[in-house]
């Protein structure tokens, strides 16, 4: 846990529990639903598992998250109410954030399989109506690691997978990280990206002319950047 400030200001206070390094990223993935400890690793991939293991046992002792095993002795998490309440404040991170950093810093720090993955946390899952569908997506860039992942939806289910899952494909995207990133960040529209063929679709018909009604946009990608960005020296 973080060493105390000794100061009895609220603001203090909060900073000793919340301004621990990927603390508001975990609790940013359990507000997007991540309720696994791998669904949670997934929205914080460069985090090790021991170091999110800690993180998580500080948020149960603070109280702001709850642990509950299922029948299979498997830990589920959650928000507690007081974690609950911290939707605005981070919320208020990412605005002001999408708001005051430019696009290209936002770009140069895009991955493959985060970005795949947080679209998995967004995706429309109404659209598909209880259906069972697999999307892969392909980024044939050199420096990407895993050029291929998955997404699998089932039962208005969906689920994030480094490894093939083994079903039929219904889509095939095929894209660069670049510009997967600038349309979930809402920089730049899919049609675009499509016309521009930085994006392209493979496979059901459906899904390929829906595209815009069920892809997993951020929350974020309606604010608008500033035109004077702020400088990010790291």
């Amino acid at each position: 846990m973080n060493k105390s400030y000794n100061q009895f200001c609220p603001i203090a206070l909060t900073s000793e529990v919340l301004c621990c390094r990927w603390t508001l990223l975990i609790i940013r993935g359990l507000l997007l639903g991540a309720n696994r400890f791998n669904q949670i690793k997934q929205t914080v991939p460069l985090i090790s598992p021991s170091l999110l293991s800690n993180r998580l046992k500080e948020l149960y002792a603070y109280g702001i998250i709850t642990i509950e095993e299922d029948d299979h002795g498997q830990s589920h998490y959650s928000l507690s109410a007081a974690g609950l309440e911290l939707k605005p404040i981070v919320m208020a991170f990412g605005n002001w954030g999408k708001r005051w950093f430019s696009a290209d810093l936002n770009i140069a720090k895009a991955d493959p399989s985060f970005v795949v993955a947080v679209i998995e946390r967004h995706l429309i899952l109404d659209f598909f109506k209880h259906k069972k569908y697999t999307l892969q997506f392909h980024c044939p860039e050199e420096k990407v690691k895993k050029p291929n992942l998955w997404i699998t939806i089932n039962n208005n289910v969906s689920d994030f997978c480094l490894i093939d899952p083994g079903f039929e494909i219904d889509l095939l995207i095929t894209s660069n990280v670049t510009s997967l990133a600038s349309v979930h960040l809402g920089d730049a529209s899919m049609d675009q990206e499509l016309r521009a063929g930085n994006i392209k679709l493979q496979g059901n018909t459906n899904l390929k002319n829906s595209i815009n009604r069920w892809f997993g946009l951020s929350k974020f990608a309606q604010v608008e950047r500033h035109l004077d960005s702020l400088p990010y020296p790291h």
